[in-house]
């Protein structure tokens, strides 16, 4: 349809180019007839084309907006479903947790980012708690343990204070960590 009014216009310029200079002879004879049906016929399929291409570029624009939408939504369960699965398993999500800090708002990202602020930290203390009752357990009368200045558990630490620090599972782990690290 296009190609018809490109070549609508071409011609109806040919046309007026032609009427309008006269042409070599100086008789001025123009084929005004023939150009203004091009002309009119240009004007009409102009027309027809303004009505229809709105309604086909907005129906192509839901549709591209539903298939992303879609596939945002995918992805975003895809990422939550990773995540929950690599906590389960007792490893840190990485890719995951830092898809979701960037990711557009939605439920999925708010679930994402919960899990990446409690549950990752959680990964951290737990491994940390794990060595240094494991280090108290082989050297009960020891009087420091190496695994009880943990960086890890220090950072983790201030961390889950500050934004869980009622939460019953990191309470258990505090308690557990001074009995296997008293003092520290």
């Amino acid at each position: 349809m296009s190609r018809v009014l490109l070549l609508a216009a071409i011609l109806c310029t040919g046309c007026e180019s032609k009427g309008s200079s006269g042409g070599a002879g100086g008789g001025g004879t123009t084929n005004d007839g023939v150009g203004d049906k091009i002309d009119k016929a240009g004007d009409r399929a102009a027309d027809k084309m303004k009505d229809m291409v709105p309604d086909k570029v907005k129906s192509a624009a839901n549709a591209v907006d539903k298939s992303l939408d879609k596939l945002d939504a995918d992805e975003v369960a895809e990422h939550v479903k990773n995540a929950q699965d690599m906590i389960a398993r007792g490893e840190e999500p990485r890719e995951d947790c830092g898809w979701a800090a960037r990711a557009q708002d939605s439920e999925g990202k708010k679930m994402l980012l919960q899990l990446c602020a409690y549950e990752v930290p959680m990964i951290r203390a737990r491994r940390a708690l794990v060595a240094a009752e494991k280090a108290r357990a082989e050297q009960r009368d020891a009087p420091s343990l190496t695994e009880c200045s943990s960086d890890e558990w220090a950072n983790v630490k201030a961390k889950l204070d500050t934004d869980h620090g009622g939460k019953a599972e990191w309470t258990d782990f505090k308690a557990r960590w001074a009995k296997a690290c008293p003092g520290s």
